[in-house]
């Protein structure tokens, strides 16, 4: 019955009474309740548990400074396996010479063109070797910067496994930095897919609408 214009529909005291019990369980629902109920994709139960013991509200979270550290933790668990000297992913084109060069040198008979490709073995392999220790150099600073933001990121609460995966050495050539995994509570998706629901227009007007209505989910902090 949607009433009329001589009688219009009014809202009974049943259904405002309705209203008002569910405003009342949304003021008092916990913040990990909502972070589930934004449909944030990648944020599940855990880690919107976890977001919930380490912030103090919803609008810290926004612009969690955790997340931010987060997202930078994985990035440079990245880089530093870009920069890995010792991954076949990053042989260099002077590598990819060298190796070239040794496979024509088991099959070059003549002894002008063997002595010709030994010299650029040699000067190839030299070039190599300066290459490999400046990568280690690169390498061992993107550690530290791991090994900081994941203390740092453990102060705050943040629960992370660290597994160092150790190279082997080879012949006389320095031993490559080991490589840093990392595995938290807190999954890269979950965080970056978070920090930009925040960014657009309907995450900022859930939280002005939230504000409006008086309800301000708290977490354990």
């Amino acid at each position: 019955n949607l009433g009329t214009d001589d009688e219009p529909r009014t809202f009974g005291e049943k259904n405002a009474t309705k209203i008002l019990d569910a405003l009342q369980r949304a003021k008092t629902a916990p913040l990990s309740k909502w972070l589930l109920a934004l449909g944030v994709p990648s944020v599940g139960e855990t880690t919107a548990y976890q977001l919930a013991q380490l912030h103090k509200d919803i609008k810290e979270i926004s612009h969690s400074e955790i997340l931010k550290q987060c997202l930078l933790l994985y990035e440079k668990v990245e880089e530093a396996k870009t920069l890995s000297p010792d991954s076949m992913i990053n042989m260099g084109p002077m590598r990819r010479e060298r190796i070239d060069k040794e496979k024509l040198l088991e099959s070059e008979t003549d002894g002008t063109k063997r002595q010709r490709l030994k010299t650029e073995i040699e000067l190839l392999s030299g070039k190599e070797k300066e290459e490999w220790r400046q990568r280690i150099e690169k390498q061992n600073k993107v550690n530290e910067q791991i090994e900081e933001l994941v203390k740092r990121l453990q102060k705050s609460g943040v629960v992370l496994k660290v597994e160092k995966k150790e190279k082997v050495k080879r012949g006389s050539r320095e031993l490559a930095p080991p490589i840093l995994e990392v595995t938290a509570d807190i999954e890269l998706d979950g965080a970056r897919n978070l920090l930009r629901f925040f960014e657009t227009s309907v995450g900022k007007n859930i939280l002005k609408r939230l504000d409006v209505l008086g309800i301000h989910p708290t977490g354990a902090v």
